[in-house]
This record gives structure tokens, C-alpha cells and sequence, in this order.
């Protein structure tokens, strides 16, 4: 069993979360104003909640610790109301699985936003990511003991999340069905369920920056192409950010060699490279990769997710989102 955890209505969460914040989060009624991403662990939800932040911030950087502070069920109700005057959405970001999600998406006009991200990859991201943080029990340390006993074993290992399969499973069959419907109001809900495929972003961000703003609201994307004029040219701006301290918004234009769109700039300033400096030392902002599961993965490890992926997903569609990214061939440098 992973250490430091304790029972809630039949749920494991580790310690580190409050009881009281858990309760409060297990408890809470979605509002209208309520944008809510959910994903699986190491499914890109640090990079998204960046992104919202850079875009309803115009850009304002944050630090990685203040990223990590939107984690619903760690954060409870101050996470509520510390946005109530600041914003006119309420952002909550959460790993619940579908059966612990706050009462019905169907209660209310609040939006869910679901990140997923191939399984070889968030098996290998969430190994990393856990022994890094020092979360994970001794008799578990290596990966091929980690492989058979956490990912595929699930039961005495894993917490509240669970199985990862499941947990993907069901998220993508309420979205897909709620995308489908109109709610109890009689509303249309293509706009209030968006689901977002890490691989997509990794090969376009900015259709995915878009795809972001679009769930935040018409407000937020509209704003996408509002000129930002910084003090110092674009192209002298590395892949490693700049300082904002530094930029000013406008709607004036010095020079064209000055002046880059809003969305430009969150591009700029979201890749995994530009990030790192606002995370250090801090073992959630990783590769990012695509395919870095290659490193790890011997053929027969690959071959029992391929088998899990049939077994659990055969005719949701999930089994042919990532055929390319999930085909065997062995990465031999490291």
C-alpha cells in the first residue's frame, strides 16, 4: 500500500491532501461560472493549467508552486473563494475519477475540460514523477516492480485515482455522451464538455491554446488577438521565456518588430522549455515527450498495455486515438 495515506468514503488520498479540503471538494456544487479540467495524473493538466493562467492573466507568469495551488481536492474551499473577485470564471483543476466528480455535470452551465494522453506515456511519466517526489513505497522502487504491481496490478497501490484504464474510460464515455445531448435546461452541450489530447497539443499548441481559451469562454478567445507590446523584440526572446516585469499590454503599435499577438505569445511562453525556469526543482514539468515510454518499456511491457487497451477500451474509440505514438520500436540512448 502506498504510504501516508488515509481512508475517506472509501477512497485512499495521501496525507499531504487535507481530510477537510477533500470533503469539501468531494461535497461541491458546481456554478454556472465553474471551469473544471479533469485528467488522469501526468496527463498534461500542469501544462493546461499554465496555459489557462497565461491567458486569463495576459500573460502574467506565475511560479510552479502557484500552478500546483488550482488542485481541487488539495486546495478546497479556499480555492473558491480566493477567485470569486479576481476572475470571472472559477478555474478548478482535479484527478477525481468520474464516480467522485461533485454531483451531475448536468446541475449546472459550469464546463469540464477532460486531458488525456496514451498510457505508455503516462506510465512512464507517473513512475518518474512518483519516485522523484519520494511517493512511493520501497518495495516498488523499479520500474519493471512498479510496471506489474501499480499500473496494470492496481488494488493495495494505488489511491483515489485508481486504475488508469477506468479512469480514462469513463470520463470519455459521459463526454462523448453529454457532447451529444442538450442538458436539463434544454441547452446545447457542445460548449460545455472539450476534450483535449496531449499528443495534439505536443504536435499544434496553438490550436490547443485556442481550444483552451474556447472552454474558458468567447471572451478569453476573442481576447487571443489582442496585440501585446513588449519592450524588447520577439526575436530576441529565447524558447526559455521573457520576464514580464518587463512587457506591457496595449492596443498600440510601436513597430511591427515590437508587437506579437496575445496568442503568440502564450505559445512562446508555454512551451515545456519556458516553463522549466517557473518549476524548478519540481518533478511535475518533465520531458514532455511524446514516446519517451521507449526509454522504459521492454517489447513484453508494451505489449501487455496494447492487450489492456483492447481488452478495456475495444469500440470507445480510445483504441485508435494513439495507434502511431503506441507502435514498438526501442529507444537505445538515454
Amino acid at each position: 500500500m502506498l504510504s501516508n495515506t488515509y481512508t475517506l468514503r472509501g477512497h485512499r488520498f495521501m496525507q499531504l491532501i487535507p481530510v477537510a479540503n477533500v470533503e469539501y471538494a468531494l461535497d461541491y456544487k458546481p456554478e454556472d461560472r465553474d471551469r473544471i479540467q479533469v485528467s488522469y495524473p501526468r496527463s498534461g493538466s500542469n501544462w493546461i493549467q499554465y496555459i489557462i493562467q497565461l491567458i486569463v492573466s495576459d500573460c502574467q507568469q506565475l511560479s510552479g508552486s502557484q500552478h500546483g495551488y488550482y488542485l481541487f481536492e488539495r486546495t478546497g474551499r479556499q480555492l473558491i473563494d480566493d477567485q470569486q473577485e479576481n476572475l470571472d470564471v472559477t478555474i478548478l483543476t482535479t484527478h477525481l475519477p468520474w464516480k467522485l466528480l461533485p454531483n451531475s455535470p448536468d446541475s449546472s452551465r459550469a464546463r469540464y475540460l477532460l486531458a488525456i494522453r496514451n498510457p505508455k506515456d503516462v506510465c512512464v511519466s507517473h513512475y518518474e514523477f512518483m519516485k522523484a517526489a519520494r511517493y512511493l513505497p520501497d518495495q516498488i522502487q523499479e520500474f519493471p516492480v512498479y510496471f506489474r504491481e501499480y499500473f496494470l496490478g492496481g488494488g493495495q497501490y494505488q489511491d483515489f485515482v485508481g486504475d488508469y484504464f477506468g479512469h480514462v474510460r469513463e470520463y470519455w464515455s459521459e463526454f462523448r455522451n453529454g457532447m451529444s445531448d442538450t442538458d436539463t435546461a434544454g441547452a446545447d452541450n457542445h460548449n460545455k464538455y472539450t476534450i483535449l489530447i496531449y499528443e495534439h497539443m505536443v504536435d499544434n499548441p496553438r490550436e490547443a491554446i485556442k481550444t483552451i481559451a474556447k472552454f474558458l469562454g468567447n471572451n478569453y478567445f476573442d481576447r487571443l488577438s489582442m496585440p501585446m507590446l513588449s519592450t524588447t523584440s520577439a526575436a530576441d526572446d529565447d524558447d526559455n521565456g521573457v520576464d514580464t516585469s518587463t512587457t506591457t499590454t496595449t492596443t498600440t503599435t510601436n513597430s511591427l518588430s515590437s508587437v506579437e499577438t496575445l496568442l503568440d505569445r502564450i505559445v512562446r511562453l508555454s512551451s515545456i522549455q519556458a516553463m522549466k525556469p517557473n518549476y524548478s526543482g519540481d518533478p511535475r514539468i518533465s520531458r514532455g515527450v511524446v514516446g519517451n515510454w521507449r526509454r522504459y518499456l521492454t517489447k513484453r511491457e508494451s505489449d501487455l498495455i496494447d492487450q489492456k487497451v483492447t481488452d478495456e477500451w475495444q469500440g470507445t474509440g480510445l483504441e485508435l486515438l494513439w495507434e502511431q505514438e503506441m507502435k514498438w520500436h526501442k529507444i537505445t540512448d538515454h
